[in-house]
């Protein structure tokens, strides 16, 4: 049959769309994109561009990146009219009724599903929804299956005293053992092997000496020596040992190879160096998850679908004597007892004391430009307890002292009482006029009556520039619809970004017109003065828990900055000046919507 000559111009516009839920999955993406490609050709489908997500599930849509910018693509002024997929799968596994919540305004958009095994799936049709919502249940279905008969064989690998899919902890590397039991093939952690499926996962120590002698010499240190975790990690850094995470990648960038109280910790508490695996510390899973050694269902309504909890002591799967220890039994055990020893609470629960910490997210360490945190003192004196409440800087209470490589910070504090008191006068004197009614009505006057010149100018500016935007969306519409094939690719989403661009100038446009409405000066003096002079009154006697509101709705943040003082053979810091920066918030927005842009 001879190969049907099409148009360009008759063709339909579509998008291809390309998933897969693992890289080791049987239909690769290059595969999809072949299909679908022979498809358009043969059904008269032009595609104009592709999205697509690489090793996520198809249940796991908030994750799906290219999903979500083709969804949001599709509902805001579309320019294609189909997506193509190999199959109703790869567009997504979720339920019926979740798939309503993505499909609803698909067809709203007037956006239809084309899928390479089916064809078209018709969404307006009484049968094409039947046949959908059937296909959907049933490939929804298999991946509550295929996870409940996952967690089984994990469950079974665990209690064989194997991996299930863990990364080596620092200290030890993965080892692949065959049948016999007998090594095969050493694995680093990040490292991608295959090998055969009757192979294990097992561990072995690591290979790199240092990192072996680094995990005894921690364990022996704390149970031996008075030594605080800080302490064992800012030794570590001064000796330019690399931490467990140097060399990873966070966000694009490198990790640096700093250790902290945390880290150590997370060594110290870890079962596997004294020889046991452990599995399922933590009741994780969508669908289902591990408890007591057996596959627990989530419940029906998913109300637990997305959450994690730790597991009770009896319901993890602990299998003693599975690797070779790095430190005996006496050690493990005087690490335990101190561990649990020193564990205390340094913060109390902000549900259980919500209104104690009235600065706290706002407060910002100048020496480092990290957030301090709220920490109480308290003494008993008389019989009565008094406590104290500060900031601290969280820098230093992550990495300790600054070293001589920039790691750390001071022991910058502050009390908040002390601190509160400054941040009300400094409030009242700038922003509520120091309680002068008169003086406040005369600023307030003044913003009005500049409004009153300048909107009107600025209203013109704004519609003259979404006015030339229209002229140019028009000439790339023309250009697009006229360009080859081989350039829509390239001009579509230049398109797609002056269309964004106009909707944002459009927005400043009503906003511009909002603030030339003519207003009653008088009338709108005497609201705003009204409503700050509220706060002024308020300020003196609100109660905590009011006190702690108003602070967040008219603060943005607190640059404090500190200088070293001389105190006996040690040096101190002592707060010398600060920055208040105001919100534009709803409290003030009456006031700032006036002030000039």
């Amino acid at each position: 049959m001879a190969k049907r000559e099409m148009n360009p111009a008759s063709l339909t516009p579509a998008v291809g769309y390309v998933r897969r839920s693992t890289t080791r999955q049987e239909m690769s993406l290059t595969d999809q994109r072949t299909a679908i490609e022979k498809y358009a050709a043969e059904h008269g489908y032009c595609i104009r561009r592709w999205y697509e997500d690489d090793g996520i599930s198809g249940d796991d849509t908030d994750k799906r990146a290219g999903f979500q910018q083709m969804h949001n693509a599709a509902t805001n002024g579309a320019d294609f009219d189909a997506i193509l997929v190999w199959d109703q799968s790869r567009f997504g596994r979720f339920d019926s009724i979740e798939a309503g919540l993505w499909i609803h305004p698909l067809r709203k958009a007037g956006v239809r599903l084309v899928t390479v095994v089916d064809g078209p799936i018709d969404w307006n049709d009484f049968t094409g929804r039947v046949i959908y919502s059937l296909k959907q249940e049933g490939k929804h279905q298999f991946l509550i299956d295929l996870a409940h008969n996952a967690t089984r064989g994990m469950i079974s690998t665990a209690k064989e005293g194997y991996l299930c899919g863990q990364i080596a902890p620092y200290g030890y590397d993965r080892m692949a053992v065959d049948a016999n039991g007998d090594h095969q093939l050493r694995i680093r952690n990040g490292e991608q092997v295959g090998k055969p499926k009757s192979w294990k996962i097992t561990l072995v120590p690591s290979d790199d000496p240092q990192k072996v002698e680094i995990v005894k010499w921690l364990f022996t240190t704390y149970a031996e020596q008075d030594e605080s975790l800080r302490s064992l990690a800012a030794q570590l850094n001064r000796r330019g040992v690399p931490s467990p995470r140097a060399g990873g990648m966070l966000s694009g960038r490198p990790v640096a190879g700093n250790w902290h109280a945390s880290t150590v910790r997370t060594i110290l508490e870890n079962e596997v160096y004294a020889g046991t695996l452990t599995y399922a510390k933590k009741a994780v899973g969508k669908y289902c998850h591990v408890s007591a050694g057996d596959v627990k269902r989530r419940s029906a309504d998913g109300a637990h679908r997305s959450k994690t909890r730790r597991n009770a002591d009896e319901e993890i799967i602990r299998i003693p004597n599975t690797f070779e220890a790095l430190v005996d039994e006496a050690t493990w055990k005087a690490v335990s007892l101190r561990l649990r020893a020193r564990k205390r609470r340094t913060t109390p629960k902000r549900t259980s004391r919500p209104d104690c910490y009235l600065l706290s997210g706002l407060v910002v360490c100048g020496c480092c430009g990290k957030p301090m945190y709220g920490t109480c003192t308290s003494r008993a004196r008389n019989g009565k307890r008094n406590e104290r409440f500060r900031y601290v800087c969280s820098t230093y209470n992550q990495f300790g002292n600054r070293d001589r490589n920039g790691v750390g910070c001071y022991w910058t504090s502050v009390d908040q009482a002390a601190l509160l008191s400054l941040l009300l006068r400094k409030i009242q004197e700038s922003v509520l006029v120091s309680g002068n009614r008169e003086e406040l009505e005369r600023r307030i006057r003044a913003r009005l009556e500049t409004r009153q010149h300048t909107a009107p100018i600025a209203v013109n500016d704004v519609r003259k520039q979404l006015e030339k935007l229209d002229r140019e969306i028009d000439r790339a519409a023309d250009r697009l619809l006229k360009s080859p094939d081989n350039l829509v690719d390239v001009l579509a989403p230049k398109l797609t970004a002056m269309r964004n661009e106009r909707q944002r100038v459009q927005e400043q446009l009503n906003d511009a017109k909002e603030r030339s409405q003519p207003i009653d000066i008088d009338a709108e003096v005497k609201a705003v003065a009204d409503h700050l002079w509220s706060i002024e009154q308020e300020l003196d006697s609100a109660k905590p828990a009011r006190l702690r509101e108003l602070m967040r709705r008219m603060v943005d943040r607190i640059d404090l900055q500190f200088d070293k003082v001389p105190k006996g053979k040690r040096t101190s810091l002592r707060l010398s000046k600060g920055v208040i920066r105001l919100n534009s918030d709803p409290m003030f927005s009456r006031l700032v919507r006036y002030d000039t842009r």
